[in-house]
């Protein structure tokens, strides 16, 4: 096994493994020891790089959490972290029995966050996600017709690079969202969007197209708060 791209059968392992930093030149672990687990002997986390869960990011240590944090991986699932990504304290994080789900290097989420997935689906690098974020996959309830056939399937979701998810927005089975797209806070994603959309409202719809690029000025959650007046 080489020594970037480290492979783990978690099997319900906690100490540790769980709540340290491994001993590798380029992938680490590090999840909070409130962070609750539940991970099937047979789930594998793939960390090509860092995953930290459950810490606050910088300038954030502030902020009241709801709770630390959940981490579920069922059967044979796989988490699979291509870079650095963080997860930050609130977040609930379940990938279901037999899933893959993969996510791109420098994407973050801000904390207090839902995500289900019980189908394969990607997050690209480079995703900002704020406060307050659901993905969701399947509407976890079965709607049946009169003849008994489920009418609501759950379906992929698939998120581009570069991506920004405002705060309060719901992400809903089958969405697409191309990269380097902007959803503005309170966003409900029903349907799949291309490249450089912007989108806002319930249902979200496209606003315009974003012509350039956006980037997250990390600087700012470093500097100091002014003073009150």
């Amino acid at each position: 096994m080489s020594l970037d791209k480290l492979a783990w059968k978690l099997g319900g392992l906690r100490g540790a493994l769980l709540q340290g930093m491994r001993n590798s030149a380029h992938s680490s672990l590090r999840i909070h020891p409130s962070v609750a687990t539940s991970i099937a002997q047979d789930a594998a986390l793939e960390i090509d790089g860092a995953l930290t869960f459950g810490y606050p990011r910088p300038g954030s240590s502030q902020r009241r959490y709801s709770h630390a944090g959940q981490l579920v991986l069922g059967e044979s699932a796989r988490l699979r972290v291509l870079g650095s990504v963080a997860v930050c304290p609130g977040t609930i994080l379940i990938v279901g029995a037999g899933v893959t789900l993969e996510i791109g290097d420098g994407t973050y989420f801000a904390g207090d966050s839902y995500l289900v997935f019980t189908c394969d689906a990607r997050i690209g690098a480079g995703c900002a996600f704020a406060w307050w974020v659901t993905i969701l996959d399947n509407d976890l309830h079965t709607i049946r017709s009169s003849t008994g056939q489920s009418t609501n399937t759950p379906s992929t979701i698939d998120i581009g690079d570069n991506v920004w998810v405002g705060h309060g927005v719901s992400i809903l089975k089958g969405v697409t969202i191309g990269p380097g797209s902007i959803v503005a806070a309170r966003a409900v994603v029903t349907r799949g969007f291309p490249n450089g959309s912007v989108l806002a409202g319930v249902p979200a719809s496209l606003q315009r197209r974003l012509e350039g690029s956006w980037e997250h000025d990390g600087e700012l959650l470093r500097r100091p708060r002014p003073e009150a007046v």
